[in-house]
């Protein structure tokens, strides 16, 4: 008969184990104990053999502070303690503390659950409690319900890793739903508020592109106009024709002196609602449709209206409301023409500073022309003519003065007896007038009446010499 196999040997001998104290009830009967040396004798042996002592002491090395062991009385405890002599102080479950010198710790059998941690010779040498340098059957039982247990607990938790990782992979499951459905709620409502943007577009929206066509949801072709400003009508001169044509009204300012009125306004019921009655100067403010543009010159434009006769004409910076009639003039009455606020002309704002210096450049180059003519013509002095109503503009005429609404208002100011012509031209201070005239039109006491002086705007009356230009 042949002798079982070793593996045959450590399942009979580990069979029906199930606990470290079962072990050591098994692995130290009474038999087993009484063949055990006394304390005392064992010391005698650590004394006399060489061997035994240094692997005891080997063992007693390795023990650490947390280290646990089993005890055959007290059961199992924890190292709390170790001196610097190898005293080793252990705390039992059961309440109990002990000490234990070398020649004891053989009673302490190792409790190790991470026995892969330890290497071959210090884990032989902490199951080999009684230092002999061999592993008895007792011993190798108890290495063996060691590793068991070891195993049971790498086992353990190796299932609670498993079951960890296996409701993360679920967390992580319900989170892609989560974010899914998330995605799928944001699409959804975008494409709600897209389509109700659209509709509330559509609702309101009433105009569309067909092309180059824009017109509104009934077919309509839809009317557009430039972004635009006032401009002077001074500065109508400076467009070419074909701009000019695209003129269609001009708003103007004209004067209404001493009661005269223009041909237009001569009837009563227009003539009370005329200003102040006893004002010597009056505004009308009055808007034309145009119905030709005609370019004079570089600096002169006439614009033909849709009153029948009536056109205004800008020439040289001066502005003019003129009635014509078979060819011949019948009236013409001064406009204001450098004041946004009292006559001005539609046009796009991004050509109206352009127009304004071009007109400028214009009308200062002829100005300099003039200058130049009048001071070879050495003008010697105005004449006032018949038409009373009429000497302000002939005067103005010939010397170019750009403030008549402030030259006259400003003498108005100063005007008493209603005489306002004869005042202003008898004066000392406008000695452009002819002294002929003055000798025979003005009283003898009017070199001493009141004198032209400066406008509120600053426009002085014209000295000798200043011609048109």
């Amino acid at each position: 008969m042949t002798d079982p196999a070793p593996n045959m040997l450590v399942k009979q001998a580990s069979d029906g184990l199930t606990s470290i104290n079962e072990v050591a009830v098994e692995v130290i009967p009474a038999s087993t104990l009484a063949k055990r040396q006394s304390t005392s004798k064992w010391k005698m042996t650590l004394d006399t053999d060489t061997e035994i002592h240094n692997r005891a002491d080997e063992r007693r090395q390795n023990i650490v502070k947390g280290h646990r062991f089993f005890h055959d009385q007290h059961g199992e405890g924890t190292v709390t303690m170790k001196t610097s002599s190898g005293s080793i102080t252990i705390q039992f479950e059961s309440g109990m503390e002990g000490t234990y010198e070398l020649e004891s710790l053989r009673h302490l059998w190792p409790v190790i659950e991470d026995a892969h941690t330890y290497t071959p010779d210090m884990l032989f040498s902490m199951v080999d409690s009684d230092s002999t340098g061999d592993i008895d059957k007792a011993e190798f039982r108890f290495l063996h319900k060691m590793i068991i247990d070891a195993h049971s607990v790498h086992t353990e938790k190796m299932v609670k890793a498993q079951h960890e990782e296996e409701r993360q992979r679920h967390s992580a499951a319900q989170l892609r739903k989560f974010l899914w459905a998330a995605l799928v709620t944001i699409v959804i409502l975008l494409a709600g508020m897209s389509g109700l943007m659209a509709a509330v577009v559509a609702a309101f929206k009433d105009t569309k592109a067909d092309g180059p066509v824009l017109a509104n949801n009934e077919g309509m072709v839809m009317e557009t106009s430039l972004a635009s400003i006032n401009l002077p009508l001074v500065a109508a001169p400076a467009m070419d024709l074909q701009r000019l044509a695209q003129v269609s009204s001009v708003s103007v300012t004209l004067y209404v002196m001493n009661g005269t009125m223009p041909p237009f306004l001569k009837a009563s019921v227009f003539a009370k609602q005329v200003g102040d009655g006893s004002a010597d100067v009056a505004t009308v403010e009055r808007l034309y449709t145009v119905t030709t543009a005609t370019k004079l010159s570089p600096t002169s434009v006439l614009f033909e209206t849709s009153m029948p006769n009536q056109a205004v004409l800008i020439a040289d910076g001066v502005a003019k409301l003129v009635v014509v009639e078979n060819g011949a003039l019948v009236w013409s009455g001064k406009l204001c023409a450098s004041n946004v606020d009292c006559a001005a002309i539609t046009v796009d704002s991004d050509e109206a500073e352009q127009l304004s210096t071009k007109a400028k450049t214009e009308l200062d180059a002829k100005q300099s022309r003039r200058q130049l003519q009048a001071a070879a013509a050495a003008v010697s002095c105005f004449n006032p003519g018949g038409d009373k109503s009429k000497w302000v503009d002939d005067f103005l005429d010939q010397f170019e003065c750009d403030c008549l609404a402030g030259v006259v208002e400003g003498y108005k100011e100063t005007c008493e007896d209603g005489n306002c012509e004869e005042t202003m031209f008898c004066a000392d201070a406008c000695d452009v007038v002819c002294p002929d005239w003055k000798a025979a039109n003005c009283p003898a006491t009017s070199t001493e009446g009141r004198r032209l002086k400066k406008s509120k705007k600053g426009c002085p009356c014209p000295v000798l010499g200043q011609g048109k230009g």
